[in-house]
């Protein structure tokens, strides 16, 4: 195949946000990358998702079909090293979350690829070349990876813009044999206020400075007279 492949994610049959903003950092170096723009949806019901993923620019959305209802890592690792050996990829990209954090990086290592992790910049020079916090944030790290024929990056969610519209790209069905191994017992929903600060285009953020709780009010009535 050479060119770009992208994983999605859904859960609970809904597709992520963070899916689209993949296919987004994939479009931005699918011309220098040369070859095609393929998107891959692994899971239950992983067709129902296909034509959201075709968006403009996308060439195939490839879809492989899980024994499991939900996410289960040594599933999605078989079918990313099945696809990877099917399709050949130059890059391949997943998010930086909790789900792909259970796969990716064991595949990239198994198979001796390219790794970086929670990138937030990306772009192409004879290789994709990513970019990531260093030193606590403190700087931003560029990295490239010469000698690598495959290079498996992961990024960070809410970093790219996500891809618009519908190219109608074709879709295939790829099999895949695989057997539970986990339980699933159920989802434990963590208690969020008022914001959702991964979605938040600017957070104001405080710390021992202010010395006491009782201090926040202002700094709550500075956020919302900042937009923050």
């Amino acid at each position: 195949m050479s060119g770009v492949l992208v994983i999605a994610e859904s859960r609970r049959g809904e597709l992520r946000d963070v899916s689209l903003e993949l296919i987004g950092a994939a479009l931005g170096v699918k011309d220098e990358a040369g070859g095609r723009l393929a998107v891959a949806a692994i899971g239950a019901g992983a067709a129902d998702h296909a034509e959201a993923l075709g968006a403009e620019g996308v060439d195939e959305v490839l879809t492989v079909d899980a024994p499991t209802e939900h996410f289960e890592a040594h599933i999605h690792a078989g079918a990313l090293e099945a696809l990877i050996e099917q399709e050949g990829p130059d890059l391949v990209v997943l998010g930086h979350t909790i789900d792909s954090l259970g796969f990716g990086p064991a595949v990239a290592a198994r198979r001796g690829l390219g790794f970086a992790s929670d990138v937030t910049r990306l772009a192409w020079d004879g290789g994709p070349v990513a970019a990531r916090g260093g030193y606590g944030g403190k700087v931003e790290v560029e990295l490239d990876f010469p000698g690598k024929e495959c290079v498996l990056l992961m990024l960070r969610a809410g970093a790219f813009q996500a891809a618009e519209g519908s190219g109608g790209a074709p879709s295939r069905t790829v099999e895949m044999q695989a057997e539970p191994r986990t339980e699933h017992l159920g989802f434990r929903d963590v208690d969020t206020g008022d914001v959702d600060i991964t979605k938040a285009e600017f957070l104001l953020s405080i710390g021992r400075g202010i010395e006491d709780k009782d201090s926040l009010p202002q700094f709550e009535e500075l956020a919302d007279k900042m937009g923050a």
